[in-house]
């Protein structure tokens, strides 16, 4: 995923709602190398405080606010 994230990451980037300029873009995009990768890893904490604002708020909302539970139990009914 990483190796091929460049194009798209720039597209993101550069579209709507984040909408950078290609030269704001460009810098940016090594550091979302990993991006999808450490979401399919699960729980990822997010921190890109170097990021415009705009692109900050939008990518900090895909890691988990909150320490999520991976071992809990659900009890289901019996019949």
């Amino acid at each position: 995923m990483a190796d091929r994230s460049l194009p798209f990451m720039l597209k993101l980037l550069t579209e709507s709602p984040v909408n950078l300029s290609v030269a704001e873009a460009e810098p940016l995009t090594a550091q979302l190398r990993d991006f999808w990768a450490d979401i399919a890893n699960g729980d990822a904490n997010f921190n890109f405080s170097t990021f415009p604002p705009a692109a900050r708020e939008y990518f900090e909302r895909f890691g988990a606010i909150e320490p999520i539970d991976n071992h809990c139990s659900i009890a289901l009914p019996t019949s």
